[in-house]
Parts: C-alpha cells; structure tokens; sequence
C-alpha cells in the first residue's frame, strides 16, 4: 500500500476461556424434612384428639388429662424443633400481633402469681387449673406451635379436616347418649348425660357453638362437592340440637349474631364487598338455608329461652343447671380486689380467696353461704379479678384482635385461594 494510507494496527483480539456455567446442587435435607414433618403431625394429633381425650376413671380430673396429653405433646414437639432448628442456619416466621399480646398476658399471670402471698396455688395450683399461670404459659405454646403449619396449606387442611371428624364424633356420641341415657357408653367415667369426654354440658355448648361458627365459614370459603356440604349442614345440625339442650344464652348471642352477619353478608356480597356470589363457592340453597336456620332458632333461643329451653328438657328429660356468680358480683369482687391491687389482681387460680373476703354479705342467707367459688362469671372477667386490669385488658385486646384478623381473613382477603 501507499505510504500515505494510515492503516490502523488493530489489537489482537485475546483469546477468552469458554464460560463455564456451574451448577449448584442443593442437597434436599431428607432428616430436617422428617423431623419438620413429625411435629406437624404430632400438632395435627394434638388438636384433633384434645376434645375426645380422656382416662378410664380420670387421673386427678378430666382437664388434668387433657393437660398432660398437651404436655406431652408440647415437649416432643419443641424436642424436634429443637433438633430442626440445628439443621437450620436461618429460621423465619412470622409472630401474629395477637400471639404476641397474649404472651405479655403470660408474663403478667407470672407476675402477679408471684407476688400473690400463695405463689404454689397462683402459679401451679394442685391438678393445673385452669386459671393458674402454668395453664395459662400453656395455652400460649399450644396456639404458638402452629407456626410450624406456616406455608404448608396441605397439613392446615389436615389439621381442621381432623379436627372437625373428632368434633363431629364427639356431638354425634352426646346426642345419643342423651337419646339413650347415662348408661350408653359410659366407660365407668361419665356417670350423667351432662358429663362428656370435653367436660361439663356448658363446655359442651361452647363446643358446639364453636363448631356451628366453623360449618357456616366452611360452606362459605370451601368449593366443597354436594356431599360434603350436605355433611357440613348436618354437623351444624348435630351442633344446633345440643345446644338447644343445654340453652346457654351467650353463646346465643355468639351464634345468633355471626349467623346473621353471615346471612347479610351472603346476600350482598357480589354488590357491597365486591365479592363473587354465593353460588361461587357453595350451593346457595344449602348455605343461605343452613344460615337461615342458624338464625332463626337462635332468635327463638334469645327472645323465648325459658319457654324453649322448658320444652326441650321436656323432650329429653335431662335437666341441667350451673350456678355461678353474676357478672354484676364478679365485678363487685374485681372491685375490691382493685382497692389492694389494680394492676395485678389476687393472684392467678385465687378467685375462691377473693369471694372468701368481698362477697356480698347477703349471700351468707343463702343456700350458696358455704360455696367457694373458683371462676366468676366467665374465663374474662375472671382475669379482671385473678391477673387485674394489666392481664383482663390484655386479654381482652386479645380477643378483639383475633375478631378483627378473622375479619380481615373472610372479608378483606386479597388472596384468591380458597383452601389458603
């Protein structure tokens, strides 16, 4: 070429290694998988076996037994944790804002147990009580371990499916016992109708309050098959004749007003929530007829309970009555206790104590002068006497709070799948 052509000396282009795309296998931890599993189904076990469980001629109580069935169940569950927490370099979850009040409820029973002047009876009492602190440290593990079901919509279903067939079994078993009487099935345990395998006739009717409210939301959330919603409404059936029997007003009140909710709700949902129409997720003769019915029969239970309650023991012959102290005493008691100590209360388990000392005079011309009262008029307003406004209040928070995270679950969901 020309001299006066600039001919550019272009680089060498160098010679780059073939990329190598290595593939990272992750060894899938078959021991952690078990050990997670285990406890998931030891949960399911727990939650479905607690209503049914008892011992041949009862241990101490039937509460006991259920106490140290949860026990065991409680330490083999946190031993497997335990283990799976080694196979784990990071552990995430999630707290429920409500979970956590309830543990600074448990920190509060502590508290005032051991300031009480009989820290033994407060914090341990002599079978578990109900109302002792340790009771109390206990209901927060038992709601606290489900957080191993977090993620895992399959062992969720198990756990309620479960749950639901030991509840449906307990219902059907004190229906026929009060069709046959206190000899059918009795195990040498339960000696009248008016005791079950979950405890007294009003335990019994919390029960089946409790599973009327969860029928109504299955056959609401669930696309179940005809069968199994015809299976539904008649566990709420079942549900429905018990607590006919037992007639206990407030959870009237419960079931009557979630039903009508619920009756409300199915019929303006596509148009005020924005929701599909009943027909989406359910048949909507079975749903509106079996919420219908709800409604009505807690109607007549509300406004007609003497007459209604009177026939049905007619009917069955079985006649039931518990006495405790009105909500108006219970609060006379809180009262007194509060002139010594606001805060913290008697001390947890020590309600007889405080009716020992602040009952109204007037009771003394009674036939209950010499009834030592353990519990006031309900679980609450216990607290507010045994634990003081810090324990009542937050309970009591604990309470709203799970309504309202229930109402955000049924009607503020963003998430599209039924069974999750």
């Amino acid at each position: 070429m020309s001299g006066n052509v600039f001919i550019p000396k272009l680089k060498k282009e160098e010679e780059t290694e073939p990329a190598v795309h290595a593939s990272v296998v992750t060894e899938k931890d078959d021991i952690g998988s078990l050990l997670h599993r285990m406890s998931q189904y030891i949960i399911i076990a727990l939650f479905g076996l607690l209503p049914v469980f008892f011992t041949p001629g009862l241990w101490a109580s039937l509460g006991f037994d259920k106490s140290v069935l949860a026990l065991v169940a409680v330490g083999i569950v946190m031993i497997l944790g335990g283990l799976l927490a080694l196979r784990k370099s990071q552990v995430a979850t999630i707290m429920p804002l409500t979970l956590a009040l309830f543990w600074v409820a448990v920190v509060i029973a502590y508290v005032s147990g051991s300031l009480s002047g009989d820290a033994q009876d407060s914090l341990r009492g002599s079978t578990f009580e109900i109302h002792t602190a340790s009771f109390t440290a206990l209901l927060g593990i038992v709601m606290t371990i489900p957080l191993l079901f977090q993620g895992s919509k399959l062992m969720t279903i198990k756990a309620l499916t479960f749950f639901t067939c030991t509840g449906a079994l307990l219902l059907t078993y004190n229906v026929l016992r009060v069709i046959f009487g206190a000899d059918f099935l009795s195990f040498d345990t339960f000696n009248a109708v008016t005791v079950s395998p979950l405890g007294g006739f009003n335990d019994l009717a919390i029960f089946a309050g409790m599973m009327v409210i969860l029928g109504l939301v299955t056959l609401i959330q669930l696309p179940l098959k005809a069968v199994l919603q015809y299976a539904i409404a008649g566990l709420v059936m079942v549900a429905l004749v018990l607590l006919s029997i037992v007639n206990f007003f407030n959870i009237w009140i419960a079931v009557g007003f979630f039903a009508l909710l619920v009756l409300l709700y199915l019929l303006s949902r596509d148009k005020l929530f924005k929701g599909p129409s009943a027909s989406a997720s359910s048949n909507p003769r079975v749903l509106i007829g079996v919420t219908t019915l709800v409604c009505l029969v807690s109607i007549v239970f509300i406004v007609a309970g003497d007459y209604a309650g009177k026939r049905m023991s007619d009917l069955t012959s079985v006649d039931f009555v518990e006495v405790r102290p009105s909500l108006e005493a219970t609060m006379n008691i809180a009262q007194a206790v509060y002139n010594g100590n606001a805060l913290l209360g008697i001390g947890p388990n020590r309600f007889a104590d405080a009716w020992r000392q602040y009952k109204d005079p007037s009771i003394n011309e009674t036939i209950f002068w010499e009834t030592d009262f353990s519990a006031g008029n309900g679980y609450v307003p216990t607290l507010f006497v045994t634990t003081g406004l810090l324990g009542g209040v937050l309970v009591l928070v604990f309470h709203l709070g799970f309504l309202y995270l229930g109402y955000r679950m049924l009607l503020r969901s963003t998430q599209r799948d039924s069974y999750w």
